[in-house]
């Protein structure tokens, strides 16, 4: 029996959760939870082909970046068009994001390491 892969599994947890809430408050940080979307399916494809972002851990690095980068635009997209004042919890969305891509870097680092050590 293969083993079960609960990493993939809270991720699409995670997935399943962000595609819910366009039909829990459709009018709320639309473009940020798109681009939040994009970045789960950059983690999920990471996870599972991890043998070549570990290989090329650079392209990993720029598409997070790239990934960053559309989140703090659709973020301050977001706040322009809507009549309240910016929340400022809205800005914590970035750092949450930065720490996944962080954890995800070093299971990258970690799994490398590993394998040159055998």
């Amino acid at each position: 029996m293969k083993k079960i892969n609960f990493s993939i599994l809270i991720k699409f947890a995670v997935l399943v959760f962000l595609l819910a809430t366009f039909f829990l408050q459709y009018e709320f940080l639309f473009a940020t939870r798109i681009v939040s979307v994009v970045f789960i399916l950059t983690v999920l494809a990471a996870e599972i082909k991890k043998d070549y972002f570990a290989a090329h851990k650079v392209a990993f690095v720029l598409l997070n970046a790239i990934i960053m980068a559309a989140l703090i635009g659709s973020i301050l997209f977001d706040n322009s068009t809507v009549n309240t004042p910016a929340n400022s919890r809205d800005f914590l969305i970035p750092v949450f994001v930065y720490t996944l891509m962080v954890i995800e870097y070093k299971d990258l680092y970690n799994q490398t390491r590993n394998e040159n050590l055998s």
